[in-house]
């Protein structure tokens, strides 16, 4: 009788621990960079190094003002926000203007915070 009650208590903790094939050692599974995308933590900081240095967009240089949230998300509503960080436009218009082309994870990254509606 102990052994069936032994067996019974066992198989019992061998089917709840293994429920839906999930278990505590299962790793977590990553995010993407698109999902952990926000303007504070990621985009912020690519516009204050690349285009809000003085003369640029930091005074509102060709009408766009990338110094706050409320900004910087009316000015990436136009299509020509994703063309000029991909150098689509004429050289005048691409940005940052008489600088390097950003980094593809940087255009990754503004492209993403676009895509998944300006997560401040």
């Amino acid at each position: 009788m102990k052994k069936i009650v032994l067996s019974v208590i066992l198989a019992s903790f061998a089917f709840w621990s293994c429920k839906d094939g999930v278990g505590p050692s299962d790793p977590p599974v990553p995010k993407t960079l698109c999902d952990s995308v926000t303007y504070t933590l990621m985009v912020k900081p690519i516009f204050g190094a690349n285009c809000n240095i003085p003369g640029c967009h930091s005074q509102g240089a060709g009408n766009v003002d990338l110094r706050t949230y409320t900004k910087s998300m009316e000015a990436c509503q136009t299509k020509e926000m994703k063309k000029s960080i991909n150098h689509q436009l004429t050289t005048d218009k691409n940005m940052p203007q008489g600088a390097p082309k950003l980094s593809q994870r940087n255009i990754d990254i503004i492209e993403c915070w676009i895509a998944k509606g300006y997560p401040q």
